[in-house]
């Protein structure tokens, strides 16, 4: 039976079956479900399926080249070693160079294709082909993975670590020069009051400011704060910060600070200090300092509240009734992640958050690397006590690393000198995460100290266990009259969710004392969800305490614009009881309203304001009063500058910059590629920005100019434009994003060039006796006019193929000349001059029609 296709085409002997009636399009898949192609030709002849052999060895990922001109397929399956050919001329494949012949009628040619009887495609491959008529599907059974599968594989493990360890695009790093003076920013809070507390009646000006700048270098930040004519606080701290350690040279330094600055706690010994003098470090940046605990210290302007939540449960809540610092010690930490969150509250309605993620486990010394910290100052809180610090640490492995420190403490006002040596090593075993300190004093005092953490899958079980031998610090027996000798603590932290919407964390500790005494302390919170309502609550008990215990309860009912909060704190009874509720009427204007009651003292407060968020200013009015005459009336105003070196101006916010980085981004058409703009480049209007890949509500103004505030400083942060606000689809950006470090109190300019580019489209097809037909699978190239193939695409099924981003220039355009020979085809023109001109090409279409050299007959 044959059938004899004339005119260009060759002929082939096919079943008489081969009929459009006999043709199903089917999906191609692999067991596991994945999908190697969604639609390939195959035809049923009588109970055998023929399938096309060039569309299989694509979908299987396979290196096998198919010519149905010469009726031949050769390259390798799987592996190099594996090789595979066959003849349809003589009726034979080789595997791995060993030839077996087939019944000639099994392989047969038709309309550019070589079909193959499914029972040799199983034979050679390795495989077992399931048709599903039903669901139009060829399911492919293999004990042994095809590339398809291999990449599909390589793909999800390389999205896992990218989603793990760098979950942004690779943009070129944009470097930020040290300046002798940068531009600057400054906050500044204005409040004029009058209150009335007993018989006392005052009115008061009070005036908070920040300012940030760079000075040779060196972050500078200033604060002054006072009331009327006296300035009542001060602070000034200088610093120099590389997430890259490349400060000091040698020393590899990641930073040094100077004057205002915190010392770091130590175990068994000191807590975290203000003090005035100096700290140099190797440390990355914002790791804790110890292994189990760590201290949140920040500024907090007056009448401003912070609260933290760890891992969504609310540890605590801070409030400044004039300017100051919130700060929260030693809270601990878990095994694996610790994410904490820093929700702050202004006095205008303003809201913001601060987010930290730690990695118990992951944020200690990497093996063979080390770390130190080295830094001396007078204490804020006892300006006659210096405190110097040395601390060490070093990655023994993977699991294991050790630290050593050293800490004196000076007092210049008794002349008492105190001076501790520490040995710190912590790691994980298994999935046990462990710690043990050693201290010693020089008066010969010791303390060790040893803690272990299990994780299980929704419980985190801690325990721990202090042994002190005449040991005095500032954390322990400090001004006692009680030496502690011992301290148990067991603590515990449940993440029921999803499952039930609740969070628990509590911690026990048992105090044995040097004359045989004991207390407990007990804490306890508690995080859970309700209808829409959050609760949360703090529990404390300390068995040396005149309270038997006291505690907080928060419920926060969040509703569309509504925030609805109510407080109770208790002792053996409920002695404060607060409800508040803050409503935003747009983005602009926002009111709250609160009670109070003081049931001991039976006074109720009331509260009441007004907040008015201007484009460069917020404007507040709040109104206080109680039962007992007693009143409070402010009026406030906030507001941000950033200075602007590109047009030499003040960029006015109403929201706090002095914390954070700016870039001061052009965006325009380089009519003459030269990435500079000059004249004749022409500025776009109304293009977005996103930073670290999420749009921001930034667009360039007429000049093509955007200013972009509050940037995360310290770490790596991508600036790109957003591809949807440029207004012309061939528009392309020459660089789609940078990467940069932004630093408070300096401004980078960034200049974005945009280039036409354009496309090259056409269609590959094959002329026959029928019409024209697409010829898939061939290579197109565009090529320098010196032979350079530059962009490379292949035909789709339907002889479609796309070559995108075209620089202006002078190009060929062509298809693979080896790959036209393999097939026996000829193009009619075999190759296209393409002129690419500034504005774009005119002309972007480009067909390529081919037929058969010559007859084939089998």
């Amino acid at each position: 039976m044959s059938l004899l296709m004339s005119g260009s085409l060759y002929a082939a002997d096919v079943p008489l079956d081969f009929q459009d009636n006999n043709q199903l399009i089917m999906a191609v898949s692999f067991e596991d479900g994945m999908l190697a192609v969604d639609g390939m030709d195959v035809y049923r002849a009588g109970t055998a399926w023929y399938v096309p052999l060039a569309s299989f060895v694509e979908a299987m990922g396979l290196a096998i080249t198919v010519s149905p001109a010469l009726g031949q397929a050769e390259g390798f399956i799987i592996e190099e070693a594996n090789t595979f050919k066959m003849d349809k001329a003589t009726c034979t494949a080789a595997l791995n160079k060993v030839s077996t012949s087939f019944d000639c009628g099994q392989v047969v040619t038709y309309d550019d294709e070589i079909y193959v009887n499914s029972r040799l495609i199983e034979q050679w491959f390795g495989v077992r082909l399931r048709f599903d008529e039903f669901a139009a599907e060829v399911i492919v059974v293999t004990e042994r993975k095809f590339p398809k599968q291999l990449r599909r594989e390589r793909d999800r493990n390389a999205e896992s670590l990218s989603s793990r360890d760098n979950p942004r695009p690779e943009y070129p790093e944009q470097p930020i020069e040290d300046k002798k003076l940068g531009e600057g920013s400054f906050d500044q809070q204005l409040t004029l009051g009058q209150q009335k507390m007993g018989d006392d009646q005052e009115s008061y000006f009070r005036h908070d400011t920040i300012a940030a700048i760079e000075v040779l270098g060196f972050e500078t930040r200033g604060f002054l704060g006072g009331e009327n004519d006296h300035i009542t606080e001060s602070a000034l701290s200088i610093s120099k910060k590389d997430p890259y350690a490349n400060l000091l040279g040698p020393m590899r330094a990641r930073s040094m600070e100077f004057v205002d600055l915190t010392l770091p706690s130590l175990p068994l010994i000191t807590s975290s200090s203000r003090a005035k003098g100096f700290l140099v470090s190797s440390f990355p940046l914002n790791q804790p300092t110890s292994f189990s605990t760590k201290d949140f210290r920040g500024p907090l302007p007056s009448n401003w509240e912070v609260e933290l939540y760890q891992n969504d449960i609310l540890i605590g809540r801070r409030s400044a009734s004039t300017a100051t610092e919130y700060e929260f010690k030693e809270v601990t930490l878990y095994y694996g992640v610790n994410r904490f969150r820093l929700r702050f509250y202004g006095p205008q309605g303003q809201r913001k958050e601060e987010v930290q993620v730690i990695n118990v486990g992951e944020q200690t010394a990497k093996p063979a690397e080390s770390y130190y910290r080295f830094g001396s100052g007078t204490r804020v809180d006892k300006n006659d006590v210096l405190n110097t610090v040395l601390q060490f640490r070093h990655g023994l492995s993977s699991q294991l690393n050790a630290g050593l420190s050293y800490y004196q403490e000076n007092n210049r006002d008794t002349l008492l000198i105190s001076n501790y040596g520490l040995l710190e090593i912590g790691g994980s075993f298994s999935s046990f995460f462990g710690t043990l300190n050693f201290a010693t004093s020089d008066d010969s005092g010791s303390a060790t100290e040893v803690t272990l953490q299990a994780p299980f899958e929704r419980f985190i079980f801690g325990v721990s266990h202090s042994s002190l031998s005449n040991f005095r610090s500032r954390l322990f027996n400090a001004t006692e009259t009680r030496l502690v000798e011992q301290l148990n603590k067991v603590n515990g932290n449940l993440n029921v969710y999803p499952f039930l919407p609740l969070r628990l964390d509590a911690e026990v500790s048992q105090f044995t004392y040097a004359n045989g005494s004991e207390s407990t302390e007990v804490k306890q919170r508690t995080s859970w969800q309700i209808a829409g309502s959050y609760w949360f609550n703090t529990f404390m008990s300390d068995s040396d305490s005149n309270v038997d215990y006291n505690g907080q309860l928060i419920m926060l009912i969040p509703v569309d614009r509504y925030e609805f909060r109510t407080t109770a704190e208790y002792t053996e009874s409920v002695d404060l009881l607060s409800s508040s509720l803050d409503f935003r009427l747009s983005d602009k204007y926002s009111y709250g309203l609160e009670v109070a009651q003081d049931i001991p003292k039976d006074i109720t407060s009331f509260r009441a304001s007004l907040n008015r968020l201007f484009r460069y200013i917020t404007l507040s009015a709040e109104v206080t009063s109680d039962t007992q005459s007693n009143y409070r009336a402010i009026g406030l105003i906030s507001y941000s500058g950033t200075y602007n070196p590109r047009r030499e101006n003040f960029e006015w916010s109403p929201r706090s910059q002095t914390s954070y980085g700016a870039v001061s981004a052009r965006v325009f058409l380089d009519q003459n590629y030269d990435g500079i703009f000059n004249e004749g480049d022409l500025p776009l209007k109304d293009i977005a920005f996103r930073v670290n890949q999420n749009d921001v509500d930034t667009e360039t103004d007429d000049r093509g100019e955007a200013v972009l505030l509050a940037l995360p400083v310290h770490q790596e942060t991508d600036i790109s434009l957003s591809l949807r606000s440029l207004p012309d689809p061939y528009y392309r950006p020459v660089k789609t994003g940078v990467r940069l470090i932004p630093r408070p109190g300096q401004v980078c300019q960034l200049e974005f060039p945009i280039i036409i580019q354009s496309e090259i489209s056409g269609l590959v097809q094959l002329q026959r006796e029928k019409g024209l037909r697409g010829l898939r699978n061939v290579t197109v190239q565009l090529k320098t006019p010196d032979g350079k193939v530059i962009a490379s695409t292949k035909t789709e099924s339907d002889g479609f193929y796309l070559i995108e981003g075209i620089f202006p220039g002078d190009y060929l355009l062509t298809v693979d000349t080896e790959q036209a020979e393999f097939k026996k085809i000829k193009f009619q023109k075999l190759i296209y001059p393409v002129h690419v001109a500034k504005s774009g090409l005119q002309e972007s279409t480009f067909d390529f029609l081919a037929s058969y050299e010559r007859l084939q007959r089998h």
